[in-house]
């Protein structure tokens, strides 16, 4: 515990977590929908977070290939989709807030800022960045805590064109309520929308930790015209999801669904992962599975063919034990004993007969 107290940068899956020195937090849990119109090439990604530890403010950093627009997710988003596959699995993520608005420097020669606004209880900044240097020094004057060996990570980023998402929150500045639920490592998930030609999940700026040891949960719950799948993520469901039960999962602050989907039906492919930072070494870009079958591991109900199959099983097996045993030496020793005793005259082959039996 004293080791991480005095780190003072952990990582997400899907961005960079970044407490203040001195503090220390470790995420516990990360979630994130994804939701794509390949027609369009737009994605919508929302993350959240569950996380312990004693910071009482942290910054978040998540990289997309486009600018995104930010808003704040739906807190019963993940619950109302783990509710739709298995019910009763819900999740939390904490109450509504206000945050004080921080001035931020722009002195950084290769940054622009291209957007600031609040989202909820985060102050957002929207980075465009030429220079991976000078994107490091923007972060770290702003109080992002971005370790200088890890700039080659940000470099990779920057070359692509990558704009980036930065947020801060500070606790302090917050009611009782929200400052109660992030004590108990709740934070309200984000929303972004940006295009991109092949879907995608960020999570190699999570590299930047250097806990090598803790492992990371991050499952991640996407919506497309197709099954998907990815390297080093299990498949835990995967089936048709009709358009108005998409709608239906979760709305925006104005009452509005939380997407707007085109087609008539999508398919919801769950994948899941346990990671170390290690093994954070690309972003994810989820492809077509081969097939569109559905698959559910964890459901208790039985459908019709399954209850069938395996009660042909059973007959099978029965048969198998029974034609076994008659056409066996044993087996048929036992049926020639059995017409002795019925046609036998005397107790003496009555009694060989019942021995022999």
């Amino acid at each position: 515990i004293l080791g991480v107290g005095l780190g003072p940068l952990l990582a997400r899956a899907d961005g960079a977590i970044m407490p203040v020195p001195d503090y220390y937090m470790y995420e516990t849990g990360q979630t994130a929908a994804i939701f794509y119109e390949s027609d369009t090439q737009t994605e919508t990604l929302v993350v959240g977070m569950t996380y312990q530890g004693t910071a009482k403010e942290f910054a978040w950093i998540i990289p997309t290939p486009s600018q995104p627009e930010v808003e704040r997710g739906s807190r019963t988003l993940f619950s109302e989709i783990s509710d739709l596959i298995y019910p009763d699995q819900g999740y939390d993520y904490g109450s509504p807030g206000l945050l004080q608005v921080e001035e931020f420097s722009d002195t950084a020669a290769g940054v622009t800022v291209v957007e600031e606004k609040q989202v909820d209880y985060y102050d957002v900044t929207v980075l465009e960045a030429t220079s991976s240097q000078d994107l490091l020094d923007w972060l770290n004057e702003n109080g992002y805590q971005f370790p200088e060996k890890k700039q080659y990570i940000l470099n990779d980023y920057v070359s692509a064109g990558w704009y980036f998402t930065a947020m801060k929150i500070n606790a302090a500045s917050l009611d009782r309520s929200v400052s109660d639920a992030l004590h108990t490592g709740q934070a309200v998930p984000v929303q972004l929308t940006f295009t991109t030609a092949n879907m995608v999940y960020p999570l190699r700026i999570s590299a930047v930790t250097d806990d090598t040891s803790t492992y990371q949960s991050v499952t991640l719950y996407i919506f497309d015209d197709h099954k998907v799948e990815a390297s080093g993520f299990y498949e835990d469901y995967a089936d048709w999801v009709k358009k108005d039960d998409i709608t239906n999962l979760a709305h925006d602050t104005n009452g509005n669904p939380w997407i707007e989907p085109t087609n008539k039906k999508y398919f919801l492919t769950q994948l899941s992962a346990s990671l170390t930072s290690t093994e954070m070494t690309d972003d994810v870009f989820p492809t077509d599975a081969a097939d569109n079958s559905a698959t559910d591991y964890y459901s208790d109900d039985w459908n019709a063919s399954a209850i069938a199959q395996v009660i042909l099983v059973a007959i099978l097996i029965a048969l198998l034990v029974v034609g076994g045993t008659i056409i066996s030496p044993i087996g048929l020793l036992s049926i020639v004993a059995t017409i002795v005793r019925v046609k036998a005259k005397t107790n003496g082959w009555h009694t060989v007969a019942h021995i022999t039996q």
